[in-house]
């Protein structure tokens, strides 16, 4: 019987990480500090942003900051919340540091993604619309 060994920093640099990740993913609604993620893993936070930086390629905060838009553009796609509410379910304090984030994430305002949003979807339905038949022949024996 073969026994594989990890040493303690390799899984710490993986387990810390995807436990961070799975804590932002399930609270991101609420406010959150790196100081706070680093405690709840359980280590130094400026080991800890280190080690997630290394697993992700971004930092936490940069981490969370994306996780949020994401949501918030998936609900600004599917829901008529209002961009307001919206901004306090994705975890941010004010409608406008979500408008300056989402602008410097997107390249666009909360409502103008929403807008083009919409605009694709109802093209793509035209689309799918005009392709179909106008009829369905019934002619065909079984």
């Amino acid at each position: 019987i073969s026994f594989r060994r990890y040493s303690v920093s390799m899984v710490t640099a993986e387990y810390t990480p995807n436990h961070a990740i799975s804590y932002i993913q399930n609270h991101y609604s609420m406010p959150m500090k790196v100081e706070e993620l680093s405690d709840y893993v359980g280590i130094n936070r400026s080991y800890f942003s280190d080690l997630f930086k290394q697993y992700t390629g971004m930092s936490p905060v940069k981490y969370l900051q994306n996780f949020r838009i994401t949501k918030a553009q998936h609900m600004l796609t599917i829901s008529e919340l209002s961009i307001e509410s919206i901004a306090f379910s994705c975890g941010y304090q004010s409608a406008e540091a979500f408008h300056k984030i989402f602008r410097k994430t997107t390249g666009m305002s909360p409502n103008a993604y929403r807008q083009e949003k919409r605009q694709r979807t109802l093209s793509s339905q035209e689309t799918m619309n005009n392709n179909s038949p106008d009829y369905i022949d019934t002619d065909d024996d079984f």
